[in-house]
């Protein structure tokens, strides 16, 4: 599902809810007499004390129109089978008319409280009748036996036969969401950019245990109808009520069907934390110490034990510049920092709390972004764009590879960097996000086939470099994955590598910012032999997310990535809006990928797994999970 990305799929939902209740045709013939309304309900729920400006809502009664008839098009009209509907005299607009029922908007401008609803039939009028609108009215659609209109994370619907996996996710769909954050008007479908989310508080349960509901909002393309995207909490296998409450407001209890968790699949579980200020954006491990490296600071933290970390000191705040720090890795007894995107500065972590600088540059390459290790030869990627900066429109894009040598941190030495050739994964008009280094012949690149100023117009692809002689890289191959517009980060174990992306690359024109707007996709490649590498199959989840990039991704063994999914930017203001997402990825059947979320967390960076324990750099600081399972 689209939060996401729900054009290329709209069909299929239009016709999960066409056969699951919003538009149900009710079958009678119109005998025109006495036009009466029976009772006024909300149109998932058809409950009669459940409607809230905006709610898709249904009328029962007798000769309520002439003929039968369906919208057919957005905006939606306010007569239908010669039937209008008004609400305290206001124009509703309809979904469906027949002699015996009619779905209709409720208009955002009604108050709350107890309104006057009628229908009008030429020159002919119902009685008025009363209902009562709140301010919100979650109503879940049905069907079958109180079955709730629910997609697991393959886009299917969830059914007795066709449960979703415990720790997964589900895309629930409903109405009555009351207050919107970007107002859509009365019979206009919903925009996908800006995205309109519910203002009022909100939460859910799953056979009465909480569930974490990270988007809730109008679906884009539909009018009313709201999607919530919400993890399921670890349950046995079963048959489940689905509640959301909105505004206190609780919703009708409807159906789902949930397998419970094997037992091998890794459980993250929060075990500590330790609060820094630094603006954290990855984390390093070397034994006994984490490095949390941020935009202001690189915090040490001794983590001995995991269930108490402390910080014993901050360093490199005079080289970060109180904010430019980008990225740091461990090579050896160094850590390298990549600084405010055009100076890398070498440490001597040997003595962890007496950190010295080895040594301080200026790279051959002006815009830095990651750093990954093969030895003691770093390759640094970069990603960046030129626009205009009147219209906020991308008119070029770069990436580059280049290499150098860290064999005495104190002098690192320029090796060279990739040049463009005859194969397309050459390149170096289109972003390069990062890497990784299978062993010390091969790297494997994540990018986009995008150039130019169509950011969103390629495909993912990761670049095959032969990195046999670092002085002389050699790209040799390609893996385009379609179902993704770029890729962003990569990580291998064993034979296989999981590749992040998004279905949305950079928005263009930037604005208000150049945040993605897509979906995340997960894809896993044979890498049985890493410079012939072969992708197995790809996830399009319904998890809305901004830039992903670096170490966001991390092996648990046994099959197993542990993820970190940053939240997507704000439309208004450009800054991230909403938690990340920290979840496990399931390759272990690489032809069928499984995505579990594990924890809800602000300020979501890098991750690092050392033994049993995953750490987090996030909002606050540093995270400590502890990993049981997966055996």
């Amino acid at each position: 599902m689209k939060l996401l990305a729900c054009r290329d799929r709209g069909d299929t939902l239009r016709r999960t809810i066409l056969r699951f209740g919003l538009l149900s045709l009710a079958l009678a013939s119109t005998a025109f007499a006495q036009i009466t309304i029976g009772a006024v309900t909300n149109g998932a729920s058809f409950t009669g004390d459940s409607l809230s400006p905006g709610c898709i809502a249904t009328i029962f009664g007798t000769n309520l129109a002439t003929s039968t008839a369906p919208a057919s098009s957005t905006p939606l009209p306010m007569t239908l089978g010669g039937a209008m509907v008004t609400v305290n005299g206001m124009p509703a607009p309809l979904f469906y008319a027949s002699s015996t029922q009619i779905n209709f908007q409720i208009p955002y401008e009604t108050p709350t409280g107890t309104v006057s609803v009628a229908v009008t039939v030429g020159n002919a009028s119902s009685a008025p009748f009363s209902a009562l609108v709140q301010t919100a009215s979650p109503g879940i659609f049905q069907f079958g036996t109180n079955r709730a209109v629910v997609q697991n994370p393959d886009q299917s619907t969830n059914k007795s036969n066709n449960p979703v996996a415990a720790g997964s996710y589900i895309v629930a769909y409903l109405t009555g969401l009351g207050p919107l954050d970007n107002p859509v008007a009365d019979g206009v479908a919903a925009p996908d950019s800006p995205l309109s989310r519910a203002t009022s508080p909100y939460s859910a349960t799953i056979g009465g245990q909480n569930a974490n509901v990270f988007f809730l909002g109008l679906t884009p393309g539909f009018v009313g109808l709201a999607q919530a995207n919400i993890t399921v909490p670890p349950l046995a296998s079963g048959n489940y009520p689905l509640i959301i409450t909105v505004n206190g407001a609780p919703s009708n209890a409807a159906l789902i069907t949930v397998s419970g968790s094997p037992s091998s699949t890794p459980q993250l579980s929060l075990l500590s934390s330790a609060a820094t200020q630094i603006g954290p954006r990855n984390v390093a491990i070397d034994g006994n110490t984490a490095y949390l490296c941020g935009s202001q600071a690189i915090a040490v933290i001794d983590i001995s034990n995991p269930a108490a970390p402390n910080v014993l000191s901050t360093f490199g705040q005079s080289d970060l510049n109180n904010g430019s720090g980008i990225y740091c890795a461990l090579q050896g007894n160094s850590l390298i920092e990549i600084v405010n995107t055009q100076t890398l500065v070498v440490y001597d972590v040997t003595t962890p709390t007496q950190p010295q600088r080895l040594a301080a540059f200026t790279p051959n390459f002006p815009f830095a972004g990651y750093v990954f290790l093969s030895g003691s030869t770093g390759f640094f990627t970069t990603d960046w764009f030129q626009f205009d900066t009147g219209s906020n429109t991308i008119f070029a894009q770069y990436g580059e590879l280049y290499a150098y040598d860290f064999s005495n941190p104190s002098e690192p030495a320029f090796i060279s960097n990739l040049q463009p050739g005859s194969s397309p994964a050459s390149s170096d008009m289109s972003p390069r996000f990062t890497g990784v280094a299978p062993n010390n012949q091969t790297a494997l690149i994540a990018a986009t086939t995008s150039t130019g100023g169509s950011p969103s117009g390629g495909m993912a692809q990761i670049q095959v470099i032969d990195i046999s002689d670092p002085a002389s890289m050699q790209a040799i191959g390609q893996v385009l994955i379609p179902q993704a517009a770029i890729a962003t980060a990569i990580a291998v174990q064993g034979n296989t590598a999981l590749v992040a992306g998004n279905t949305m690359s950079w928005r263009n024109p930037g604005i208000p910012n150049f945040d993605f707007t897509g979906v995340l996709t997960l894809t896993v490649l044979d890498i049985t032999d890493p410079q012939n590498p072969s992708a197995v199959s790809t996830l399009v989840t319904a998890v809305s997310t901004g830039f992903n990039a670096g170490s966001i991704i991390s092996p648990l063994g046994n099959g197993f990535f542990a993820l970190a999914i940053a939240p997507p930017a704000d439309n208004t203001n450009g800054s991230p809006t909403g938690n990340g997402q920290l979840g496990v990825v399931d390759a272990t059947d690489p032809t069928n990928l499984q995505f579990l979320t594990m924890d809800s967390v602000t300020g979501l960076a890098g991750i690092a797994v050392s033994g049993s324990n995953l750490y987090a750099a996030t909002g606050s600081g540093l995270n400590v999970y502890q990993i049981t399972g997966g055996n």
